[in-house]
C-alpha cells in the first residue's frame, strides 16, 4: 500500500488508501490522537490528508509530530484557503472535545455557509502574500520544509484558474515547498473540471456511490473521501423490494455493516483504481477494520459492476 513520491514536474499516480485527518481533534488527548496515526502507519496507510482548519490546527501539529523520523516513508497533503479562528487556535488540545461538542449542539454556521470558528480568506479574492503566510504557517506546525501535495480548499474552478492562484501555486512548486497542486472541493464547484489548469495535478472531491462513476481525467490524480456516507445510502436503498429482488451477491450480507463497508469500499477501489481513497476515523477498530477490508475485497469488479449498474439505473428512475 505504500505509494511511490510524487514528482511535480511530471505525470504521477498515488493510488491506495489514505488517512484523512479531520477527525484528530475528536481524541481527548495528544497522545490518543498521536497513536490513532501511529496505528494506521503500521498498518500500511503513508498517505495522510490534513489542513489548517481541521481541529483548528491542531490536525497539522499532530501529524507533524508523527512525521519525525518517518517524513521518507510518508506523504502530506494540505489546503490553503479556508483559515481557522485565531482565537480558537490558540487553545490547548484538551479542551478541543468539549468545545466540538458545542459546535455540533448548536449547528451554527457563519453567514457563508462555513463551520463556526472557519472562515475563509476574503471569500477566495486570493492574495500571493496571505497564501504564502498560510503555507509557512502550514508548513511550521507540519515540522517540514514541503508537503507533497498542496489543495486549493473548496475552491471553485475560476478562483483557481484566476492569475494570482495560478502564479502563487506556481511559486510553491517552485521554491519546492509543495511537490504537487490540486484542488480539493465540493462536487458542485468542479463541474467546469476540463478547465482547469494543467498545473494542478490532483483534484479531491467526494464518492457518491450512487450516482455515477469518477469522471477519469487525463493526467490527473483522483483523490475521493466521504466514502462511508455512502453506507447510509447503500443501508436506506437495500429496504426497497427492487433492491432485494435483484442485489445478491453471494459474499455479503447487506444486514451486516461491514459487509456494506466492503462493497462502498469496493466502489472506492474500482472506480478509482488510478488514485487515492480517504477515510477518517477516530475509532481505531474502525481503522484497523476498514484497511483489512481495503485489502482484502471481498467481491470481484464484474460482481461490483453488475451491482452498481442496477442500483444506478432504479435512482436514476426515480
Amino acid at each position: 500500500m505504500r505509494p511511490a513520491q510524487l514528482n511535480s514536474t511530471e505525470t504521477f499516480s498515488l493510488k491506495g488508501l489514505g488517512l484523512g485527518t479531520s477527525r484528530l481533534g475528536h481524541h481527548h488527548t495528544k497522545a490518543e490522537a498521536l497513536y490513532t496515526l501511529d496505528l494506521a502507519f503500521d498498518h500500511g496507510v503513508s498517505y495522510f490528508d490534513t489542513a489548517p482548519i481541521y481541529a483548528y490546527g491542531w490536525s497539522e501539529k499532530l501529524v507533524g509530530t508523527f512525521a519525525h523520523h518517518k517524513r521518507d516513508k510518508i506523504q502530506i497533503a494540505t489546503k490553503i484557503g479556508l483559515q481557522p479562528s485565531a482565537m480558537l487556535s490558540m487553545l490547548p488540545f484538551g479542551i478541543l472535545s468539549s468545545i466540538r461538542q458545542i459546535t455540533i449542539k448548536v449547528k451554527k454556521k457563519n453567514t457563508v455557509g462555513l463551520p463556526a470558528g472557519v472562515s475563509r480568506h476574503k471569500s477566495f479574492d486570493f492574495d500571493q502574500a496571505w497564501a504564502m503566510q498560510s503555507l509557512e504557517k502550514s508548513l511550521k506546525r507540519l515540522k517540514t520544509d514541503y508537503v507533497d501535495v498542496l489543495l486549493l480548499h473548496e475552491s471553485t474552478i475560476a478562483e483557481a484558474n484566476g492569475p494570482q492562484t495560478i502564479q502563487f501555486m506556481a511559486r510553491a512548486l517552485q521554491s519546492g515547498k509543495a511537490r504537487s497542486i490540486g484542488i480539493g472541493s465540493e462536487l458542485e464547484k468542479l463541474e467546469d473540471i476540463a478547465t482547469l489548469h494543467p498545473e494542478y495535478r490532483v483534484v479531491q472531491h467526494e464518492y457518491n456511490l450512487c450516482h455515477g462513476p469518477i469522471s477519469k481525467l487525463e493526467n490527473r490524480m483522483i483523490n475521493i473521501h466521504g466514502v462511508f456516507q455512502n453506507v447510509d445510502r447503500i443501508n436506506s436503498l437495500r429496504q426497497k423490494d427492487w433492491f432485494k429482488r435483484n442485489i445478491n451477491i453471494n459474499q455479503l450480507d447487506f444486514k451486516k455493516k461491514a459487509d456494506v463497508i466492503s462493497f462502498c469500499l469496493a466502489g472506492a477501489k474500482y472506480e478509482n483504481p488510478s488514485g487515492m481513497t480517504l477515510f477518517s476515523s477516530s475509532n481505531n477498530h474502525h481503522i484497523k477494520e476498514t484497511i483489512s477490508s481495503w485489502k482484502n475485497i471481498p467481491i470481484d469488479r464484474l460482481t461490483f459492476d453488475q451491482s452498481i449498474a442496477i442500483i444506478r439505473k432504479h435512482i436514476q428512475a426515480t
